[in-house]
């Protein structure tokens, strides 16, 4: 980013690029360009520019990134110091370097990130890595440092004006030049430090697009050359796989991350390197990721909770971003297992620093704005939650379009609120949108896709189309292929429901009593609709005629919902009526009519 302002700077200025022919010149023409040409000063250039000014700008444009301004802020503070005639910090050189940018996974940006992201990677290693060389001799870390900025420059000139953050995807032009660029690697032989760097950026591109096999192969080819050129051991080895683990989560392959991950955080525990202990960090985010995806979310907290209270996290140098990401993981696991409240405050946390640190439009922003609306809406609160799903929804939409991944799951949360709030009607171009785009694009048995069509047969039930929601819910079933997930069981909860609402009772049954049985390996005891599973079954076992099943498994679930939920959630009311039946079936007129008088009580209180 600093060298770019300095770049802008130079040409606002002189009216000249500091390094012309970069603009014709292919990567490794860069390479030997930056090696071995110096910018002409701009004060040779444009005789005004002399003094602070030409200082100012040089300093930005410093081949060694040790030599530069730490920040855009700080570049913009000295040009601040210039313009009120005082003494400006150019002439100081700091000798710190930064460290690499921690590369975050959020549910949102998963499937998209931009190109600047990419950028401020390389830009960020670029810093790195030469100070690691200025430790073992300044002539190398010169030359390095050199090498690196023709990444970096490569990145900006091939990839400019392709940003996935903003709408991009892999049926851009981004996909030909990433291509392209790929055939360039291979034409040109370069030294396996440069090859494996410009492999690692095209990996970590592909990945972000989507690309999964595109992904693995580069990043498969830069693990060859970066350990070649720099060693197993070192730190840009420990990108590489760092990005590696990334992959695989994107990928929805969260056991090989975990394996990946174990892997690296025993590696780095013995590396007594100083960037080894906020790599550590780093690998743990990510594994705690893929716990929770693999459905040990009570694993995933724990460890959470123990990043948020590592002796690490407060030297590194993006520690309020890490902090923020931590805290947002731990709050999504917290509503797996139930623990709203606890998950609102969380999510309230950082949705206050993001607010501060990037803007309240800012795609992480929406993100945890998407997440503060489903704690709310776990919670009952459903207008509310409506609201920010809307909101989320709109400005993505406004950003990325229809029909971008970010719009689409959006979409989908702000429907689920408007199932809730008996707005089928407005929730149903939503899902479908969702779903005809997906399967479009020939994603239509990833997860997001299953979950938009368990969220559908809600809506189709809500609109009278029953008949058509119980074979979508038999179509999603049918995807387990011998393997139940979370969401097909919501699938199997959702047919139970169909079929006890078409008075086929003893099928309604017998679903419930499947889905049972399958739950508490797969869902594990605290997840946030297993009572309301277990009312559903309550609800068959009434009509059944078997009162006593009903009552037992309503007893637990009554007191569950109304610690989780509470008293006046719709779904708390709703198991306590269901109770209140089975008691006055069983003859059991006392405790009905006790348990309705608390029921009065507390809706007189509310």
């Amino acid at each position: 980013d600093v060298y770019a302002l300095g770049v802008i700077a130079y040409e606002l200025v002189s009216g000249h690029l500091p390094h012309p022919r970069l603009t014709t010149s292919t990567l490794f023409e860069a390479l030997d360009i930056l090696r071995h040409e110096q910018p002409p000063r701009l004060s040779s250039l444009s005789p005004q520019a002399r003094g602070d000014l030409d200082t100012v700008v040089m300093k930005a444009l410093a081949s060694e990134p040790s030599q530069r301004y730490r920040s855009a802020a700080a570049l913009g503070d000295d040009l601040q110091r210039l313009l009120d005639h005082r003494p400006v910090l150019a002439r100081a050189p700091t000798l710190r370097y930064r460290i690499a940018r921690f590369v975050r996974r959020h549910r949102a940006l998963s499937i998209a990130a931009s190109v600047v992201f990419v950028a401020l990677i390389a830009a960020t290693t670029i810093s790195t890595l030469a100070a690691q060389r200025a430790r073992a001799a300044l002539a190398e870390a010169t030359a390095r440092a050199a090498e690196l900025a023709a990444v970096n420059d490569f990145v900006e000139t091939m990839l400019v004006g392709a940003d996935p953050e903003t709408g991009g995807s892999a049926d851009m032009p981004l996909r030909e030049v990433l291509e392209h660029a790929e055939q360039a690697l291979d034409e040109a032989t370069p030294a396996p430090r440069v090859a494996g760097q410009v492999a690692l950026l095209l990996g970590q591109t592909w990945s972000a697009l989507g690309e999964r096999s595109a992904a693995q192969r580069a990043l498969a080819r830069a693990e060859t050359w970066i350990d070649q050129g720099f060693g197993a051991e070192s730190e840009e080895a420990a990108l590489l796989r760092f990005a590696q683990i990334e992959e695989a989560l994107r990928a929805d392959d969260a056991k090989g991350a975990i394996a990946l991950s174990t892997d690296m955080e025993n590696a780095l525990t013995q590396n007594p390197a100083p960037w080894a202990a906020a790599m550590r960090v780093r690998t743990r985010v990510i594994h705690a990721q893929a716990l929770e995806a693999t459905g040990e979310v009570e694993a995933a907290i724990a460890m959470d909770r123990e990043l948020l209270a590592d002796a690490q996290l407060p030297h590194l140098e993006d520690r309020a971003e890490v902090s923020d990401v931590i805290r947002h993981n731990l709050a999504f696991a917290l509503l797996q297992v139930g623990d709203f409240q606890e998950a609102e405050r969380l999510i309230r946390i950082t949705l206050a620093s993001e607010s501060a640190r990037l803007g309240s439009d800012h795609p992480q922003t929406l993100y945890t704005k998407k997440v503060l609306g489903q704690t709310l809406h776990r919670q009952g609160h459903l207008d509310e939650a409506a609201k920010l799903y809307e909101e989320v929804y709109n400005k993505r939409r406004a950003r990325y379009g229809d029909d971008h991944p970010l719009t689409l799951s959006s979409g989908s949360q702000l429907a689920a609120a408007l199932n809730t709030l008996n707005r089928a009607a407005e929730a149903e171009p939503l899902l479908r949108r969702a779903i005809e785009t997906r399967i479009a694009r020939n994603e239509g048995d990833t997860r997001e896709a299953i979950i938009d069509r368990v969220m559908f047969i809600t809506t189709l039930d809500k609109l009278g189309h029953a008949d058509q929601a119980l074979a979508l819910a038999d179509e999603v079933i049918a995807k387990e292929k011998g393997t139940p997930t979370r969401d097909t069981l919501m699938a199997r909860a959702a047919r139970g429901t169909l079929l006890l609402k078409a008075g086929r009772i003893a099928e309604a049954r017998s679903t419930f009593d499947a889905l049972i049985k399958l739950a508490p390996d797969i869902l594990g005891p605290n997840f946030p609709n297993w009572p309301v599973m277990l009312s559903n079954a309550a609800a068959a076992d009434l009509a059944a005629g078997d009162a006593a099943t009903a009552r037992d498994r309503l007893k637990p679930v009554l007191e569950l919902l109304t610690q989780q939920r509470g008293a006046e959630h719709p779904q708390t009311q709703l198991a306590r009526s269901r109770l209140i039946e089975a008691y006055t079936a069983l003859g059991k007129t006392d405790e009905a009519a006790a348990l309705q008088t608390s029921a009065d009580a507390k809706t007189h209180a509310h």
